[in-house]
């Protein structure tokens, strides 16, 4: 019987406000469509290039308007006027629909926007971006906005796909390797973003998972997997109406599919998972940190997810750092807080999309002080 979740998640999102593909699996549900009146509706990308000098304005702008015509975009390149202000904005006229982009050349060639800027090897960032713009308008992919720009019931579905159990991942696999054993259905392909294949590919070794998954829900172990990268993911839709499970750096994103989620508040800790609460003889010796989560996820049979990439960044050590903890009868809740604390870490007691208890182990960030 499933976790009464979902309702709570729905609830929670509303509130709180990338070109290599992976399809896991062989799903044969349809797509899913945007609304009718995003499928009516035809979108025209027009960039105004603004040139001020004669290198901007020659052969700059020539290779520039090439290569958005490509993409579908017309260009228009021109001097600037007193009244113009770099941006994006949008005017409708019945089904069709104007985004006009209005953007400085640099002496170097450079597009400059307020919130970007752009040369001409950025194929695929402006690629990815021309395709936001036809399919959302102005205002661009839905960062930020509630259930990612997708409606109740299409992240119903999504939220859905992403809380199957994770039969098994080993600490070690391989990230495609991971990748394929979620199970994920292929309706709600991974997408890696050109930006975080930027990000892997600077990395000196092979990606690994680094700590081992069975039993938690893919979107949980995913978002978990990823983040030991430096990386998260979010839904989102493309332009021909699917839904994508796009990857990125952490960085860049605000608004990545959580590892876990808070627990109902209807609740009580100790009924989400008892077995972290119970009082019973605790003993360690000079136990590497690391140890000391896997002895305490195996004995409560909670799952721990460490964030690596946190706690690697903020310089602690899990296997080179101990913990000596004298015997005595104490809950392993109570271990884990005061391991965590010693070392600038915090515990947090989570849910996976199936409603299963976990406990987070990351690093501890004190919240801004309000004037």
């Amino acid at each position: 019987m499933r976790h009464p979740l979902a309702a709570f998640i729905l609830l929670l999102l509303m509130a709180s406000s990338v070109d290599a593909q992976l399809d896991v699996t062989n799903d044969s549900s349809p797509p899913l469509s945007p609304s009718d009146s995003e499928r009516a509706r035809k979108t025209i990308i027009e960039f105004e290039l603004l040139a001020e000098g004669p290198l901007s304005g020659g052969l700059h702008a020539h290779e520039w308007g090439e290569l958005l015509q490509k993409f579908g975009a017309s260009v228009q390149v021109r001097q600037p006027r007193p009244e113009d202000k770099p941006g994006v904005s949008e005017k409708t006229r019945g089904s069709l629909r104007w985004v006009t982009v209005v953007s400085m050349l640099d002496e170097g060639g450079r597009m400059v926007l307020p919130d970007r800027r752009l040369t001409r090897s950025d194929t695929e960032l402006l690629r990815e971006w021309i395709d936001e713009l036809k399919l959302y308008g102005a205002q661009g992919a839905p960062d930020g906005k509630p259930l990612w720009g997708l409606s109740k019931s299409q992240f119903q579905v999504v939220f859905s796909s992403l809380s199957q159990p994770i039969s098994e991942i080993a600490a070690g696999d391989g990230l495609e390797q991971a990748l394929a054993r979620l199970n994920i259905p292929a309706v709600h392909p991974v997408r890696f973003h050109s930006s975080a294949r930027d990000v892997l590919s600077q990395s000196t070794s092979t990606p690994l998972v680094r700590q081992a998954f069975a039993g938690i829900s893919c979107g949980t172990g995913l978002a978990a997997i990823l983040a030991d990268c430096g990386l998260g993911f979010r839904p989102l839709r493309t332009p021909q109406g699917d839904i994508e499970l796009v990857v990125q750096p952490l960085a860049d994103i605000s608004d990545a599919w959580p590892v876990g989620w808070e627990p109902p508040k209807d609740v009580t800790r100790l009924k989400l998972a008892p077995t972290l609460f119970k009082i019973l003889p605790v003993e360690f010796d000079e136990v590497a940190l690391e140890d000391v989560f896997e002895d305490i996820a195996h004995a409560s049979g909670v799952p721990i997810i460490v964030d690596h990439h946190a706690v690697q960044k903020k310089g602690i050590d899990l296997m080179g750092t101990t913990l000596s903890y004298p015997s005595r009868r104490v809950a392993w809740m109570q271990v884990l807080h005061s391991a965590a604390v010693r070392h600038g870490m915090t515990e947090k007691l989570r849910v996976d999309e199936i409603g299963r208890p976990f406990v987070q182990i990351t690093v501890f960030v004190p919240r801004p002080q309000s004037d």
